[in-house]
């Protein structure tokens, strides 16, 4: 930055009592009680502001609120706290929420990441938003059967996911094998769907642009993803909530 040059100040207007209601599913209770004086609500709200800046890390993120670069009122707890209590946030939990809310037609992909490991990704096509995601070094298909548990709609996915069991779960566009596949997307109608993966595959690469794969710690790295889509998952259900207030009545029931 030149010198002279103004430093940008960031604020967030994020609803405590939505955040409220949200941690009160999504969060474990943790067995450390003398870090409980720190609500849950506060990662939660890091976490999307965490999204929303694209920080490198946490540390990073931690720096510009101590100079004041974003707007945080709250006493910060911490790096090694707030690294713990991320741990609390159940993922699994946060996209049941989610799919309460959307899934008609999803995609379901998965992209390599390092090692054995894979990044497996569902998204609601019409959307565009993240509905579960897991990062798991198993098969493609036992994976996808989990992600894909409590969804409604019709499931999108190439030949990889064509196996019997999983076809059958789904009733959903998965593409078979060999020539079959090409009669499958000459469909008019199934044609048109399965076409609308390309959306997963750009959420994929846009999502890879920003990963930094050169980082001395895998773990660091499977964590930045982790926090990364959290964030997004908690972004769209405190907007839904904001512009539906009655939304919140269907993720409590």
């Amino acid at each position: 930055m030149n010198e002279g040059a103004q430093l940008i100040t960031v604020s967030f207007n994020i609803p405590n009592d939505i955040l409220e209601s949200i941690a009160s599913i999504v969060c474990k209770p943790s067995k450390r009680m003398y870090l409980r004086k720190y609500g849950d609500v506060l990662f939660l709200k890091l976490l999307i502001i965490f999204h929303f800046l694209q920080s490198r890390s946490i540390r990073e993120l931690y720096r510009k609120i101590k100079a004041k670069q974003v707007i945080f009122d709250e006493k910060l707890p911490s790096i090694q706290t707030i690294s713990y209590r991320m741990k609390k946030i159940d993922k699994e939990k946060l996209s049941g929420l989610v799919k309460k809310l959307i899934g008609s037609i999803v995609a379901i992909e998965s992209t390599r990441l390092k090692k054995n490991e894979k990044l497996h990704l569902v998204i609601d096509i019409r959307r565009e938003e993240l509905i579960a995601f897991a990062i798991s070094d198993q098969r493609d298909v036992r994976v996808a059967e989990k992600l894909i548990e409590g969804i409604r709609g019709k499931v999108i996915a190439d030949r990889g996911y064509a196996e019997a069991e999983f076809v059958r779960k789904t009733e959903g566009y998965i593409r078979p094998r060999g020539k079959a596949g090409k009669e499958f997307t000459k469909r008019p109608l199934i044609g048109s769907i399965y076409m609308h993966r390309w959306k997963i595959e750009k959420f994929i690469q846009q999502l890879k642009m920003k990963i930094n794969f050169e980082r001395k710690k895998w773990e660091d790295v499977k964590v930045w993803i982790e926090w990364m889509l959290i964030g997004r998952m908690l972004v769209y259900l405190v907007n839904r909530i904001k512009q539906e207030p009655r939304t919140l009545e269907i993720l409590l029931n």
